[in-house]
């Protein structure tokens, strides 16, 4: 409707400093664009705030009884108390003097999401839900060869949801995380970055 589109288009006025419009040399707007990006998120008050973290990685038992791949159910401190699961998966043909591709799988809103990815069913129904539309994404790759690392993307999975005890939010779990962060000059989106980037060094 045209009063959307005019308030849409007036906040939007002036605001595009960094689009690219092919006149700038690519990777010099790119650098740029990626550090403004980086502050903008929030992900630069992270790095201050959690230098010097030693993040804590519990490596889980490997399930070696799986077609293809073990499967470890592991986790780290990603901050102070801060415990993000993750799936580790390694193909069994993992040859120690030969490098293999690392995928990383983060899921999106399914509070089942890492266990879906890994293809670590909760019960029957999951099972069928998930290979229902092919989504054990971090299964399939593991079995092709690749190193998986799936984790619980914070704000989404059961484990790692932003409580809404008050329901302020719909008791919407991802809308608690985003206020939280928003308040505290973060974004869910750094967060899940910030996760990422210490799960897989």
């Amino acid at each position: 409707p045209a009063p959307v589109h005019s308030y849409l288009k007036r906040i939007q006025e002036g605001r595009q400093t960094h689009g690219f419009d092919g006149s700038k040399n690519f990777n010099k707007w790119q650098g740029q664009a990626r550090e403004a990006l980086i502050e903008l998120i929030g992900l630069r008050q992270m790095e201050k705030q959690l230098a010097g973290l030693k993040p804590k990685v519990v490596i889980g038992k490997a399930d070696n009884s799986l077609e293809g791949f073990s499967r470890s159910l592991c986790s780290i401190e990603t901050e102070p108390g801060v415990m993000v699961p993750f799936y580790l998966l390694v193909p069994k043909s993992a040859d120690s003097r030969k490098p293999l591709p690392l995928f990383l799988c983060p899921h999106g809103h399914d509070t089942q999401g890492l266990h879906s990815y890994a293809g670590a069913f909760k019960d029957e129904k999951h099972r069928e839900k998930v290979l229902g539309k092919e989504g054990d994404i971090g299964a399939q790759a593991a079995r092709r060869g690749f190193i998986v690392i799936a984790p619980a993307t914070r704000g989404l999975a059961k484990e790692v949801l932003i409580p809404d005890p008050k329901n302020r939010h719909g008791n919407r779990p991802c809308r608690a995380q985003l206020i939280h962060c928003l308040l505290g000059g973060r974004t869910p989106t750094a967060e899940r970055v910030w996760d990422l980037s210490l799960i897989h060094i």
